[in-house]
């Protein structure tokens, strides 16, 4: 008898004997410097873990070091709204670089978290996501890339706070492709820096029901920094609202998709800020009369040929023209951002046309399901919104400063001072003199002997104060004014004056600083 049939068999009942791999559940650690039964050192450890499913919710707690290498999942067994599958790093952030790979993959997963990651890479796609749908970004840092977001068939996708890093190569930096119906979300996010050629936001390849709102995005590009729309059916329903676009090339902030005849495609776009020095805000893709232009003669053409342009027909569910809009109500000037250059600041000044200028309505309608009720309720650092008067872009700027006056030697500014969220707090005001930007700084603060707040300049008088400190009212609001004095030399000058308020528990006394309003001595 030939042993080999027994061989066979014992070998068979062996694997039979070894265990299956458990499915995760609970808490974890993803450390190269960790150990023990829950601890991973590498991402794709934590990978191949996952491939044998999760019974419960499942966090894994990643260490605040660099990675090197590519990150990839595929769909993970038992994962849902309740087990949800997170990686999160606390304090500094976890960083993933990839080099010439793609940094994150994902391939049909759904139900992943992800919070305070970096990925880095030089490929062809910083993120690639694949059919992979209700999957989360908050706070994370995507660089790199030919293209830096990049999705086939993405639904349902919320990317919160999160920095999108062209590094000055992308040819595009958001193209989400063939996503259908998505329903995704990109809210506070900054994006920025793309090829010299390249494009910003690219919803223009059967992107459908996409929400972008209270985003700032910064180009320097012969392109667009916005395509909103154009190339077929699905490329529709877009709703491109309270963000901030910056286009310092020469070409144009918005671009707005349209057939061949002319006819503007289905999507929503309002209370926006362009800014483009070139003086082409926007273009009309297939247009005759209006190619390029700033946003009033954009306004000026679309109001005079509205009837013809707005779209008639098309695949269903689609807006109504009275419930779209093309940017009806939105503003073309510098937004003054605090760093419109690099290294970038996207605050907002005290002076900027942003405050209070955009909406909380959401154009609700059958051909958006994604939470139709929703508002953006904080900024990319967390900040509360307010349920009125909305700041436009990803900064919510918590404390105001409004002034008024000819700012000319021996004329007085007034300023009003708003921050509901310090009501019944002591409140000072302060000014930074010099050719600038000598902007407030929370470092340079002192106090003199009378009690002046005297900021990043030594030895004003007094005098040049009026009401500059006091208790804000149950509003939150005060009233103070700066006095400039009568001297000729100040002309010139620039005057760069913010309010704070003050809590003893605070670091340096500080509670809150309200944005700078910055004028110059005529």
């Amino acid at each position: 008898m030939r042993p080999a049939p027994v061989l066979a068999v014992a070998v068979v009942l062996g694997l039979c004997a070894l265990p299956a791999r458990a499915q995760l559940s609970g808490n974890y650690t993803l450390d190269p410097n960790g150990s023990g039964p829950r601890n991973y050192t590498t991402f794709a450890g934590a990978s191949a873990a996952l491939a044998a499913g999760v019974s419960g919710p499942v966090v894994f707690q990643v260490a605040p070091v660099t990675f090197s290498e590519w990150v990839s999942f595929n769909a993970v067994p038992g994962a849902s709204a309740t087990n949800t599958i997170r990686f999160v790093a606390t304090g500094a952030p976890a960083v993933i670089r990839a080099g010439t790979s793609i940094a994150l993959a994902l391939n049909s997963c759904a139900f992943f978290v992800f919070e305070n990651l970096e990925f880095d890479c030089s490929g062809t796609y910083c993120l690639n996501s694949s059919q992979a749908n209700d999957n989360t970004f908050r706070h994370c840092k995507f660089s790199g890339g030919g293209q830096v977001v990049y999705s086939q068939g993405m639904n349902r996708c919320v990317f919160d706070a999160c920095e999108l890093d062209g590094k000055g190569t992308a040819s595009r930096l958001v193209s989400p492709y063939n996503a259908n119906d998505s329903d995704c979300l990109f809210e506070n996010c900054f994006i920025h820096d793309c090829s010299p050629t390249g494009l910003g936001v690219y919803l223009n390849v059967s992107g459908y029901g996409i929400l972008f709102w209270h985003n700032t995005v910064l180009v320097k590009t012969t392109q667009n920094a916005v395509h909103l729309g154009g190339c077929c059916a699905w490329s529709r329903a877009n709703s491109f609202r309270n963000n901030i676009v910056v286009n310092t090339g020469t070409g144009v902030c918005i671009k707005y998709g349209a057939s061949a005849a002319g006819v503007l495609e289905y999507n929503d776009a309002d209370y926006n800020c362009y800014f483009a020095p070139s003086g082409n805000a926007c273009e009309l893709e297939n247009g005759s009369a209006f190619t390029r232009g700033t946003l009033a003669q954009w306004q000026a053409y679309f109001n005079t040929n509205r009837a013809t342009m707005v779209p008639q027909t098309g695949a269903a569910p689609i807006p109504t023209p009275a419930q779209a809009r093309w940017d009806d109500n939105s503003i073309e000037m510098d937004p003054l951002l605090v760093g419109l250059t690099a290294p970038y600041d996207i605050h907002l000044q005290g002076a900027s046309p942003c405050l209070n200028a955009g909406t909380t309505t959401y154009v609700a309608g059958p051909w958006i399901s994604y939470r139709a009720s929703y508002v953006v309720t904080d900024d990319f650092e967390d900040d509360p919104r307010p349920a009125t008067g909305v700041d436009i872009g990803a900064d919510e700027t918590a404390v105001q400063l409004v002034g008024s006056g000819a700012g000319k030697p021996g004329t007085t500014i007034a300023f009003t001072l708003i921050a509901a969220a310090d009501t019944g707090l002591p409140y000072q005001l302060g000014s930074s003199l010099g050719s600038g930007p000598l902007l407030i700084d929370t470092r340079r603060l002192d106090l003199s002997l009378d009690q002046l707040l005297v900021v990043s300049v030594s030895g004003l008088l007094p005098g040049v104060f009026q009401d500059y400190a006091g208790v804000l009212d149950p509003s939150g609001q005060a009233a103070a004014k700066l006095h400039i004095p009568n001297a000729p030399v100040l002309t010139g000058l620039r005057i760069h004056t913010a309010f704070v308020t003050l809590r003893a528990s605070a670091p340096s006394g500080i509670a809150s600083l309200s944005g700078t309003f910055l004028f110059t001595v005529q």
